[in-house]
């Protein structure tokens, strides 16, 4: 799969990417991505992710409360990305 293709399916689920520098003069908003999220931008279960997450090969998650994590949209870009390449 190549890039181009990579980014234009992550761009169809979180909406346009900002890869950002201060050349440009653009913000990046980094938005916090619930499990739901990124069991549809992976199209992993989540077991998957969790046993991926054990082996270091899936980002960790950030804790938002006592009960509540989340991904950042940035980690789970990048590791789709990473996923593309390889292939």
């Amino acid at each position: 799969m190549s890039k181009s293709i990579c980014l234009n399916f992550a761009e169809t689920l979180f909406g346009n990417l900002c890869h950002c520098s201060t050349k440009q003069g653009k913000t990046m908003i980094d938005r916090i991505l619930r499990c739901h999220d990124v069991l549809t931008a992976t199209g992993l279960s989540r077991s998957t992710i969790y046993r991926m997450m054990e082996r270091d090969e899936f980002p960790k998650p950030t804790k938002l409360g006592l009960r509540a994590i989340g991904w950042r949209q940035s980690a789970v870009n990048g590791w789709i990305e990473e996923r593309c390449r390889e292939l």
